[in-house]
C-alpha cells in the first residue's frame, strides 16, 4: 500500500484545525511555562491568534490562500512580538506554495526553510538565545534530511516532531537572549522556553495528522 505523499487544500484546512486543538489543549501548559520567565500569557496569546486562524479559513480556499489567510490572522490578532512571527512562518508557507494543488515532503521541506529564514531576519534571533527558534531550526534540518532520503510524510514529521521536542527541551539549560526572560539572565537557567514548546506542539500535531491521515488512506484501499 502506497504511503501518503501529499497534502491536498482540503487536507490543508484541517491540518490548521488540527494545530488550532493542539494550541487550545495546551493553553494552560503554555501559560504556566511562561510564567516561570515571562508574563505568564503565551497560552493565552496563542489561543487567541489560532481560534482567528479557524474563522478566517475554509475547506473551499486554495493552498495558497489557506496559508495567507491564517497567517493575516496571527499577524492581526496574537500581539506583541510572537504574532508578527507566526505571520512571517505561514506567510512563508504561502509564498512558497503559490500555485500548488499539493503539498509534499520537499514542499514541507522548503516552506519550514523559508519560514526559519524570515523569522531569524524579522526577530533577529539565532539558534542558542532561547527562543522558538530553538525548536524550529533542528525540526528544519530534520525535514530536508527525510526530504533527501525520500522518506514518507509521516516518518519526515515523526523525526521532525522529536528534534522539535529535543530543541525544546534544550532550552532549559539555555540563557535567554531575547524578550523579556533576557532581564532575567543566567536566572533563566533551569527553565524550559515556552515559545519553543509551542512550536514543538506545533509541529507534533502535524506529525499526528499525517500520520492519522495515512492510515486512512489505507484503510480506504
Amino acid at each position: 500500500m502506497a504511503a501518503q505523499t501529499a497534502l491536498d487544500a482540503r487536507q490543508l484546512h484541517d491540518l490548521l484545525l488540527k494545530i488550532c486543538d493542539a494550541v487550545e489543549a495546551n493553553e494552560a501548559y503554555f501559560c504556566e511555562l511562561d510564567s516561570q520567565v515571562g508574563d505568564g500569557d503565551h497560552g493565552l496569546t496563542m489561543t487567541r491568534g489560532f481560534r482567528c486562524v479557524r474563522e478566517a479559513i475554509n475547506p473551499d480556499m486554495a493552498v495558497a490562500s489557506l496559508f495567507s489567510a491564517a497567517a493575516r490572522a496571527l499577524s492581526a490578532n496574537m500581539g506583541g512580538a510572537i504574532g508578527p512571527i507566526y505571520g512571517a512562518l505561514l506567510g512563508a508557507f504561502a509564498k512558497e506554495t503559490a500555485g500548488a494543488e499539493q503539498v509534499g515532503l520537499a514542499d514541507f521541506a522548503g516552506m519550514f526553510a523559508r519560514g526559519l529564514a524570515d523569522i531569524k531576519v524579522i526577530a533577529e534571533v539565532t539558534e542558542g538565545q532561547k527562543t522558538m527558534v530553538d525548536a524550529l531550526s533542528p525540526a528544519v534540518r530534520a525535514l530536508g534530511e527525510s526530504a533527501a532520503a525520500g522518506d514518507t510524510l509521516e516518518a519526515a514529521f515523526q523525526k521532525a516532531a522529536d528534534a522539535a521536542e529535543q530543541g525544546a527541551q534544550s532550552t532549559v539549560e539555555m540563557v535567554a537572549r531575547k524578550g523579556r526572560a533576557k532581564f532575567l539572565r543566567e536566572k533563566s537557567v533551569g527553565h524550559r522556553d515556552a515559545g519553543a514548546s509551542s512550536l514543538a506542539v506545533i509541529i507534533g500535531a502535524i506529525y499526528d495528522f499525517v500520520k492519522e491521515a495515512g492510515h486512512d488512506e489505507k484503510a480506504q484501499k
